[in-house]
């Protein structure tokens, strides 16, 4: 089944190419924005098919550039990889790799556990708000991995049956459910922040900082996990915690013992990272990947020694970089075709006419609907961004509104497992795709409307 998915979409992704070639532009567009677009769509089919390593995707579409015409030549695309977003990226999956290496998670989820006092409901909502702590600064993959790895080691010494247990499949849902809404909290939760920077700054001018960034996200982040956890513990009611469980889960966290020296230099490293790059709203000469870096520079350090080459190189995700890398040189090759002026102009002059908040409210949903046909965060940003901003600008609206809600529904999905984030604990067969849909229903709804509603006061209060 995977070989013949592959070699369906091997075929599909072919046919985008050739017919992209040889079809003429619609009525005012270029046969630049064309090829764009086309190369940019062949690709997702390809990412979303598993046809090659993704890399090995980015890497095709970046040679088509050149000879779709779209970039005058291979130096071009090279030019348009290269960006501080993609270093920005490489220098955060060391924050990844120390937490993981240390027991600090452990720890955070030890401190939220203590405040639960063996209420089950409080007990989820604990693991959440551990991973959705964690997921601001880490990835949301290994971030809901290393949770739910700790939420089972905990649940299985005391949980008779884990398969039919409500508190375990509440907790299943919501770690996954509160990663993915956790990672809008800073630029660094998650590449499709830092990518819709890098967009806005690029199309439009408008540079957004890291505080700037969080006085968004992190009420809105809060708010969707509240309600993800209140609509979970409803469907699911966990069962009451006994007196043995309490002792399994004190005995997973007691494990951890007294802070290292490692963990200390972890701390100190992660809040001076954040300190910095909270001051570069003020100080420009902290930006916000130099940071980044000189952090990543600091952890090899003699004395240090937080990492060696290997863990890092291990780590890293490369692949998602040289992905990430890809799409922008063909974003790059939508902007400067003038492809995405053309899609306001043409595919979305009808809204223009309607009232702003209709146009949030129908952009969020169709951007929830877009991840589940696409389940590729950083391919969304890239396709989405710059039209969508355009629109933005064209009815009134602040562009970095319409930015946040396409990055909103390019990192989250409550309803189907189709993606990492949901796939890691949907794979264990604590619960099934059913009661992720029943879970993961509301708490879509509720986010379509918190964005169109929140979102604009949010980037007014943050003073964009």
């Amino acid at each position: 089944m995977s070989n013949r998915k592959r070699i369906i979409g091997l075929l599909i992704g072919i046919s985008i190419f050739l017919l992209t070639f040889f079809l003429s532009p619609p009525a005012g567009m270029s046969a630049a924005g064309k090829n764009a677009f086309g190369i940019l769509l062949g690709g997702i089919v390809l990412w979303i098919t598993d046809v090659f390593p993704i890399a090995v995707t980015a890497l095709l579409l970046m040679i088509l550039l050149p000879l779709y015409g779209v970039t005058p030549k291979l130096a071009d695309v090279f030019k348009d990889f290269v960006s501080p977003t993609i270093f920005f990226l490489i220098a955060t999956f060391a924050l990844t790799t120390i937490i993981m290496k240390t027991p600090l998670a452990n720890r955070l989820t030890a401190t939220l556990f203590r405040f639960a006092r063996g209420d089950s409901k409080k007990i989820v909502l604990g693991f959440m708000m551990a991973t959705a702590v964690l997921s601001s600064v880490l990835s949301n993959v290994p971030t809901t991995a290393l949770v739910a790895a700790i939420a089972i080691s905990a649940l299985q010494k005391s949980v008779p049956d884990m398969y039919k247990s409500n508190l375990v499949k509440a907790t299943m849902i919501g770690v996954p459910f509160a990663a993915a809404v956790g990672g809008l909290m800073t630029p660094a939760g998650t590449p499709n922040n830092i990518m819709a920077i890098y967009l806005l700054e690029e199309a439009i001018h408008i540079k957004i900082t890291f505080l700037q960034w969080m006085i968004v996200g992190v009420p809105l982040s809060l708010l969707t996990v509240l309600f993800c956890w209140l609509w979970i513990i409803r469907v699911f009611k966990p069962e009451t915690v006994n007196p043995q469980t309490m002792a399994a889960f004190n005995e997973t966290f007691a494990s951890t013992g007294p802070f290292s020296m490692e963990e200390k230099k972890a701390v100190i490293i992660i809040t001076a990272m954040f300190i910095l790059w909270i001051a570069s709203t003020w100080y420009p000469v902290f930006d916000t990947t130099l940071v980044a870096i000189c952090g990543l520079i600091v952890m090899f350090l003699p004395g240090m020694d937080l990492l060696t080459w290997q863990e890092f190189n291990r780590d890293a995700g490369w692949d998602l970089i040289l992905m990430i890398g890809g799409i922008q040189a063909v974003t790059a090759g939508i902007l400067k075709s003038g492809g995405a002026t053309w899609v306001v102009n043409n595919a979305l002059a009808g809204a223009q006419q309607w009232h702003p908040f209709v146009v949030l409210l129908m952009a969020s949903a169709i951007m929830a609907l877009l991840h589940l046909l696409v389940p590729a965060g950083p391919a969304i940003v890239g396709m989405a961004v710059p039209p969508m901003a355009a629109l933005a600008l064209s009815i009134g609206v602040n562009p970095v509104v319409m930015a946040i809600i396409v990055v909103v529904w390019a990192s989250i999905t409550f309803l189907l497992p189709i993606d990492m984030v949901l796939l890691i604990t949907y794979s264990k067969g604590y619960h099934t795709s059913t009661d992720l849909f029943k879970a993961g229903w509301l708490p879509t709804l509720f986010l379509i409307i918190l964005t169109a509603v929140a979102v604009p006061f949010l980037v007014s209060l943050a003073g964009l």
